[in-house]
């Protein structure tokens, strides 16, 4: 009677994925910090030219996952992971990632309806003006930021039947905070002072 024996290596499980930006496109050298439940240990690894990385694990391990590269946030900020094991399969691995930007420069526009009565005689219900926006981050989601806008608004005078143009300029200053809640979505909140000033001009002919 004989007896054969056998010898079997466990596999241990991994955590592996790919991280990109909003054009799909693979980001390299991103840091991706493996820190386990308790916090007293941990491990590293990076992307590649693909932006794709991976890491064995021991087997049941649980914990997070965070990538970190300078200048960029990303979503989710971290992956948590509970009782590793090859039989759970590929667990989600992912991440997108967006410049976190110092400077930042918007163009938006506003559209008005104004409430007096005599200017809507004059030149109409409906306003719209441009406005240029220009910030910088200084900590975390908090920036500062100045805006300029201006607009025109040609008309005719009721009484004297002459044109009339009107035409506003205004500055403002604040301070605001902003964040994101995914990578194409976030809120922003925003404080700050008005200066306003504005011609009114009559043509005789």
């Amino acid at each position: 009677m004989s007896r054969e024996t056998q010898n079997f290596k466990s596999i241990p499980p991994e955590i592996s994925g790919k991280v990109i930006n909003k054009k799909g496109k693979g980001i390299k050298d991103v840091i991706l910090t493996f820190l386990n439940e308790e916090g007293t240990a941990s491990e590293k690894t990076n992307t590649d030219e693909k932006g794709e990385y991976s890491l064995e694990v021991l087997n049941n391990w649980s914990g997070s996952v965070t990538p970190k590269k300078k200048r960029y946030i990303f979503y989710p900020a971290k992956r948590d992971y509970q009782n590793m094991s090859i039989d759970k399969g590929k667990p989600e691995g992912d991440y997108k990632a967006v410049l976190n930007l110092k400077f930042f420069v918007s163009v938006t526009g506003n559209y008005r309806v104004p409430s007096g009565e005599n200017f809507k005689n004059f030149y109409g219900s409906d306003i719209f003006d441009p406005e240029i926006k220009a910030g910088y981050k200084f900590y975390r989601g908090f920036y500062v930021w100045g805006g300029y806008g201006f607009f025109s608004k040609s008309g005719e005078s009721k009484v004297f039947k002459e044109p009339t143009k009107w035409q506003q300029e205004f500055l403002s200053l604040g301070l605001g905070y902003y964040e994101n809640l995914s990578i194409t979505f976030g809120w922003k909140a925003e404080v700050g002072v008005l200066k306003v000033w504005y011609t009114e001009e009559m043509s005789y002919i």
